[in-house]
């Protein structure tokens, strides 16, 4: 009975302790100025950096977007050789041509990402943030922008890497012999 009232004792005892060390009440910091900062509100230099950073990286984006059609000459190109030494590519004909015919139809969504990087409302020429709600919009609206790009185009760029991957396994380089 004395080892079953100990153990109880213990038990109680690790009980006290662990909600002893539990805070009693949430902490806030203190600002700049000394004040405390209520949790929940956001340092306006973290979201202004948070922003340009957003906004840098959909720039890339859009450049990049700009770029597809280089490249889809320079894959048609590659398709042709291809096709003259006798592989067979109409997979990746296919898969090309759905690719083209989705960056057609986004073409409108991706003249107005584009308008939108080009007029830069809330940001300055060095993409630093100068009107902080005009640049959340900026960002929001070019996010929804490229979301729908990419919903539009994903499909159809996942069956040309399928397709492309496909004709790799079936079309390996050759792999070049060592010289003594």
């Amino acid at each position: 009975m004395k080892k079953l009232f100990t153990a109880l004792f213990f038990l109680c005892a690790l009980a006290v302790l662990t909600v002893a060390a539990l805070p009693a009440q949430t902490v806030a910091a203190l600002g700049p100025d000394g004040t405390p900062t209520p949790t929940g509100t956001p340092n306006p230099a973290q979201v202004n950096a948070r922003l340009e950073k957003i906004f840098a990286r959909q720039q890339n984006i859009v450049a990049r977007m700009s770029l597809s059609q280089e490249s889809m000459v320079r894959l048609e190109t590659l398709i042709a050789r291809a096709e003259k030494a006798g592989q067979d590519v109409t997979s990746l004909k296919t898969a090309l041509a759905s690719l083209k015919n989705a960056r057609e139809t986004t073409q409108p969504l991706r003249d107005q990402a584009q308008t939108l990087v080009t007029a830069r409302a809330g940001f300055d020429t060095n993409g630093k943030v100068v009107d902080a709600e005009a640049a959340r919009q900026t960002v929001k609206s070019l996010a929804e922008i490229l979301k729908q790009v990419r919903q539009s185009v994903g499909p159809a760029a996942k069956a040309w890497r399928e397709a492309a991957k496909a004709f790799r396994q079936a079309h390996p380089l050759p792999q070049p012999t060592s010289q003594p």
